[in-house]
């Protein structure tokens, strides 16, 4: 299903994060608690788990924030002034720990100077430095043919979160967020702002909620993406988990999600 906003893509990331870690503690601290936890202790860790839920999502929006005013940076330019968007695509990647890399895709032939595809994209390497690449300019990878170019391009004005996927260039799972670039009226092609699912798997375990919870993100499909285990990441649904309690608690996320 495509996704066409932050909202869209991380509604089910709320509900893990909420729910699933709510679900967790209640199975998980009956070695701890009785089979009747006090209502006040249920309520501590619901409003807990919901802040941290709005902390996630908070998080996401100012990524969101970045791409769109990555978008109006360029379209502020009498020019194309690549120096003052390298410049600001650096700034953002090391203010955000969650941010693998940034993208300008414009589209072919656009800029006739540049060659038939311009694509340079910016990201963190294994060393933590910041390096270009121009991988992505080919016939052979032609990025107009993902969703988030394809979503983007048509030039409306909110950004696009698409679906977390594997990148083969820099061999990093990502998910990308995008907004058009407008040029003197004219859609001349597309910026991303990509949070590595690594980063965000960091981000994640960092969540504490009693002495067992924890928290994950699943994708709109139920799809794990920032899980405990990283083996399960990106190949195994939440619904579909060998563990009986967590396949149910994936069910039952994805009918709340489904109906909402």
């Amino acid at each position: 299903m495509k996704r066409n906003s932050l909202k869209t893509v991380f509604m089910f990331s709320i509900i893990a994060v909420s729910v699933v870690l709510l679900g967790i503690l209640t199975f998980a601290n009956t070695r701890q608690l009785s089979s009747n936890m006090e209502e006040g202790v249920y309520n501590m860790l619901k409003a807990r788990a919901d802040y941290e839920a709005k902390q996630l999502q908070d998080r996401l929006d100012v990524v969101g924030g970045k791409t769109e005013g990555f978008g109006h940076l360029m379209a502020a330019q009498p020019g194309h002034d690549f120096d003052l968007a390298f410049a600001y695509v650096h700034k953002v990647i090391e203010s955000d720990p969650i941010v693998f890399g940034c993208g300008l895709w414009y589209a072919p032939n656009t800029l006739p100077d540049q060659g038939k595809w311009f694509g340079p994209y910016l990201y963190k390497d294994d060393s933590g430095n910041i390096v270009k690449t121009m991988d992505y300019s080919t016939d052979e990878y032609d990025y107009t043919q993902f969703a988030w170019y394809k979503a983007s391009i048509k030039g409306e004005s909110r950004v696009f979160w698409d679906e977390p996927a594997y990148d083969p260039v820099t061999d990093t799972s990502m998910m990308s967020s995008s907004y058009p670039v407008m040029h003197d009226g004219t859609v001349e092609g597309v910026v991303t702002v990509d949070i590595g699912m690594k980063e965000l798997e960091d981000y994640v375990r960092s969540i504490k909620i009693g002495e067992n919870g924890y928290a994950f993100v699943v994708s709109q499909s139920g799809m794990m993406v920032a899980y405990k285990d990283s083996a399960m990441n990106m190949k195994d649904k939440l619904q579909e988990n060998s563990n009986a309690d967590l396949a149910d608690l994936g069910s039952r996320v994805m009918s709340v999600g489904e109906s909402g």
